[in-house]
């Protein structure tokens, strides 16, 4: 009775699993603890990279391909970026 069972982590996901298992890897040992100290703050840094090249393909699709107007591109390119950031932020996603 008085051992604690241990629970999961509430927003553990499949990116940080899949991060996880990329620092498996033998050349990124040397890196284990730095990935371990500051693993929030690159999963952040990496999905908010990935939220900005998402918001400046979608512009220039719609811009520059599609010749749709600068305001009505620029809109559709954050309604598109803000669904990719919910959607892959690492704590908040599905």
């Amino acid at each position: 009775m008085g051992e604690e069972i241990k629970q999961p982590k509430l927003f553990m996901t499949y990116k940080q699993l899949i991060f996880d298992k990329i620092m498996e890897l033998p050349f990124l040992q040397k890196f284990q603890p730095l990935y371990e100290k500051y693993q929030e703050i690159l999963l952040y840094i990496f999905f908010g990279g990935l939220a900005f090249f998402v918001s400046i393909f979608t512009f220039g699709l719609f811009h520059m391909w599609l010749h749709m107007n600068e305001l009505a591109a620029n809109a559709v390119s954050w309604v598109i970026t803000v669904l990719f950031a919910f959607f892959y932020k690492p704590d908040l996603g599905v």
